[in-house]
């Protein structure tokens, strides 16, 4: 994705909305590719439990403000967590329950 935004040269905001469509494709392959909802749901936030350390570290530095377009600082860093909080939450009440 990173690449393709590199080279291809995509402007901002069609990246913007193309992360989106990444994340919730995401949502999908890991019901696919699991057997329990339970197991989906642990990836889900593991995954930002991971990612948003990362992403802390990174802010420090220049090129993180061109890499993503924030309406308001920590914007990407709070979409991630609750992004991903809310797909392990849709998986959990509605494959899970």
């Amino acid at each position: 994705m990173l690449l393709m935004w590199r080279f291809a040269k995509i402007p901002s905001y069609i990246f913007r909305k193309l992360l989106h469509l990444v994340a919730f494709t995401s949502l999908i392959e890991m019901m696919l590719t699991t057997d329990c909802w339970y197991i989906a749901s642990l990836t889900a936030l593991l995954f930002a439990a991971l990612v948003y350390p990362i992403l802390c570290r990174c802010e420090k530095y220049s090129w993180y403000d061109g890499l993503f377009v924030q309406k308001e600082k920590g914007e990407v860093k709070k979409s991630l967590v609750l992004l991903f909080t809310m797909i392990a939450a849709v998986m959990a009440f509605t494959w899970g329950f």
